[in-house]
């Protein structure tokens, strides 16, 4: 990777996207369990955003 540029630029990419959704979770969190307390549920939903590993 050090050699090749286009492959360290994919990474970096790669990386970039992650962070966007990984640092969009608080707020959604957030606004889905507001939604769930007004349906008067105590423990909040399992929800897995990262799809299969």
């Amino acid at each position: 990777m050090r050699n090749d540029e286009g492959a360290l630029l994919r990474a970096l990419e790669l990386l970039e996207t992650s962070r966007t959704v990984w640092l969009a979770e608080p707020g959604s969190f957030a606004g889905r369990r507001r939604g769930e307390k007004v349906m008067h549920r105590r423990t909040p939903v399992a929800v897995c955003s990262r799809g299969p590993n």
